[in-house]
């Protein structure tokens, strides 16, 4: 962390002059690691996931919602797959949200089907 010795402003990266007091040449390292770096080790996190042997792993086929939009299931490879993050992603103007929307009153069908 820096900090600048003439107003004890904080910063995360050198910088020649102070954003607080308007010094120069006052923001120097003050020797304490980042707060987020020593904040998220007190909190203890997660436990730590088992290894797995690859030797010993299973596998099963994935079982897939057809969307009934043919274009769409072919690129999913045979439609979504629950449990699954699909990301869209293009440049603007090409008809994601014409997609999703498609897509939305395709399911609607099957049950609830949410688009934000």
């Amino acid at each position: 962390m820096l900090n600048c010795s003439h107003c004890d402003a904080q910063y995360l990266r050198w910088q020649g002059r102070c954003n607080e007091c308007g010094k120069w040449g006052t923001i120097a390292e003050d020797g304490s690691a980042p707060q987020a770096a020593t904040s998220s080790k007190k909190k203890g996190g997660a436990p730590a996931a088992s290894v797995l042997d690859l030797a010993k792993a299973s596998s099963a086929p994935a079982d897939h919602i057809a969307t009934n939009i043919d274009e769409l299931d072919r690129v999913l490879s045979g439609g979504l797959v629950g449990g699954s993050v699909t990301l869209l992603a293009g440049e603007p103007g090409i008809g994601k949200s014409t997609l999703i929307a498609q897509l939305a009153a395709s399911l609607s069908g099957a049950g609830k089907a949410y688009y934000v």
